[in-house]
């Protein structure tokens, strides 16, 4: 019913040679935590929001990282990428752990595609 989070993982690790992880870490390493949520199904069309937390222990490496992210998940136009519709990044911003003094940087996306949904039309008589 979500998205297809093997494909993400698989793409993402390629792409920058970190380790993804579900939810959060902990340790203190680079790496991308991640959760998704469905935020709408009208049976046609879904929308899951996807939530990436990049973690790094500089802030250069953040910035470095950030736009392979971005340019890994996010369509431009009708140019599709993994196996959904549509993705763009609907914010997020950056903070440091006192605790760990590594960076967070947050990265919201909104991924479009096709609903798993069956709805049935019912005939009256």
């Amino acid at each position: 019913w979500g998205i297809n989070m093997t494909e993400i993982i698989k793409a993402l690790e390629a792409a920058t040679s970190l380790s993804i992880k579900p939810f959060g870490t902990d340790t203190i390493e680079d790496c991308i935590c991640y959760s998704s949520y469905v935020i709408s199904d009208n049976g046609a069309v879904k929308q899951e929001k996807l939530e990436l937390r990049l973690i790094t222990k500089t802030i250069a490496e953040a910035e470095r990282i950030k736009p392979i992210i971005i340019s890994t998940l996010v369509t431009v136009g009708d140019n599709k990428k993994l196996n959904y519709l549509g993705c763009e990044l609907n914010g997020g911003g950056t903070l440091k752990d006192a605790a760990t003094g590594t960076i967070h940087t947050l990265l919201f996306f909104v991924i479009t595609k096709k609903s798993e949904v069956k709805l049935w039309a019912i005939k009256l008589y």
